[in-house]
């Protein structure tokens, strides 16, 4: 048995007085997490753009006129229908006397009202939002994933999934409102010659521009789309025969202008451009109309190419 020293035997909590502590400043310490601001968004849940995310900021006028906020193309809503107002972390709902009302959980809102989160924003008569707080990396993350499911990675316009959704949308309104439809098919002449003769690095620079153009003539209220390899749609509701032909033909001029530079060089492109317009009852299906524009696109390049040719 060992003897009766005890020196190393302490309770707890006890020090010598030669003993000395370690003592850790404040500043060392691990800062508190910071608080995550939440940020208010709609998401359309049906509509013209269903899936479509948008962010509000302190004053949000939802409305189809150019001076909304947050436009939404559809004839049901007034120009300025509604508005969302931020207070602090918190967000209200009021109509601005539209026509056909503001509706929040299937109850008409006839003033200014809190909202919470997952609630249902009713405007017009077909446009359902669902109200959400999100943090802004949630909000973000959101925002990557709606843009990754509707736009073509190489030209960010709206991908093929997105223009078939959306036309038959725009086809089935416009028979039921007899309004006129029309549909651009637009096809960079000689494509193929791009990727064999400069590669296809070069063909993707080409697409990138084309694609970048096109969005950049159309209206705001037109639907551009990537429709397949070297081929562009663009559907526009609400106008005539006459005014789809000007505006293809200002596409047409506009491409044949575009210089596109590389490793020094300078390359030239056209298209072809195929117009089909949805007047009245011609066509009973959207199929046919999109078949029309595609045999107008293919009669352009059977005649030399560089033109556009209405169906």
């Amino acid at each position: 048995m060992m003897g009766n020293d005890r020196t190393n035997i302490r309770p707890p909590g006890f020090r010598r007085e030669d003993e000395t502590t370690e003592v850790f400043p404040l500043e060392d310490a691990a800062p508190a997490p910071k608080k995550r601001r939440s940020k208010g968004c709609i998401t359309m849940v049906t509509g013209p753009e269903p899936g479509a995310l948008f962010v509000l900021e302190d004053e949000t006028i939802l409305g189809r006129g150019a001076e909304a906020q947050t436009r939404i193309d559809d004839q049901g809503l007034s120009r300025e229908h509604a508005r969302i107002t931020r207070h602090g972390d918190h967000y209200s709902l009021e109509d601005l006397d539209s026509t056909n009302g503001t509706f929040l959980n299937d109850r008409r809102v006839t003033f200014r009202t809190p909202l919470c989160d997952g609630d249902r924003i009713r405007i017009g008569k077909q446009v359902l939002l669902r109200f959400r707080l999100q943090d802004e990396e949630e909000l973000e993350h959101a925002q990557q994933l709606y843009r990754s499911a509707v736009r073509d990675p190489l030209t960010d316009l709206f991908n093929r999934r997105y223009l078939d959704e959306r036309l038959t949308a725009e086809f089935a309104y416009a028979c039921r409102h007899q309004t006129p439809l029309v549909v651009l098919l637009l096809d960079v002449d000689h494509f193929k010659r791009v990727n064999d003769n400069f590669g296809h690095p070069v063909g993707d620079a080409v697409l990138r521009v084309v694609g970048a153009t096109v969005g950049k003539v159309v209206r705001t209220e037109d639907l551009a789309a990537r429709y397949g390899g070297e081929e562009f749609c663009v559907v526009a509701r609400g106008i005539q025969k006459n005014q789809a032909l000007v505006l293809a033909e200002r596409l047409r001029i506009t491409i044949e202008r575009l210089t596109i530079r590389f490793d020094d060089q300078d390359l030239k492109v056209t298209a072809s451009i195929g117009v089909a317009t949805l007047v009245g009852s011609n066509y009973d299906r959207v199929e046919e109309l999109l078949a029309a524009a595609d045999a107008a696109l293919y009669a352009a390049k059977r005649e030399g190419r560089n033109r556009v040719i209405s169906g």
